[in-house]
């Protein structure tokens, strides 16, 4: 994964704007996932893995045929705030992502089941964030 980023947009100092930063750097994670059982646990351990790790991670279900459903379930034993959510029929990818975004509350980063970031990828997208008020995103190299 690479961050995307650029700093022009920024006056604050990198020390000023790691620690007001900091202060609200509460999100969750939004994980989309149709058969996706070759890397979901990978991505969710991934985002529980953050330096500064998410205060939940939602697996959004869209009718999985393969053992997708099976892991996450198995995972959260391991990570309490880890939820999954199964669509009772295959949806498209927009009607998935508006559902997913229901019962959101503050801010939230969609991962997409393939996903693995770097500990400190999410940290540091919030930071270019917050510093410049404005969407980034990760994507992959």
């Amino acid at each position: 994964m690479q961050l995307t980023q650029s700093n022009e947009d920024c006056n604050l100092t990198k020390s000023t704007e790691m620690a007001a930063n900091r202060i609200n750097l509460s999100y969750e994670v939004i994980i989309p996932c149709l058969n996706g059982e070759a890397t979901i646990e990978r991505s969710i351990v991934s985002a529980f893995s953050q330096s500064n790790p998410p205060r939940q991670v939602t697996v959004h279900d869209n009718y999985s045929s393969d053992s997708s459903v099976r892991i996450v379930q198995s995972l959260t034993k391991k990570y309490r705030k880890l939820h999954i959510v199964r669509h009772d029929e295959r949806v498209s990818a927009m009607r998935s992502y508006k559902r997913s975004l229901e019962n959101v509350q503050g801010r939230v980063l969609f991962l997409a089941a393939d996903d693995i970031l770097a500990k400190d990828g999410i940290e540091r997208l919030l930071q270019v964030s917050n510093c410049r008020n404005m969407y980034h995103s990760v994507v992959p190299q």
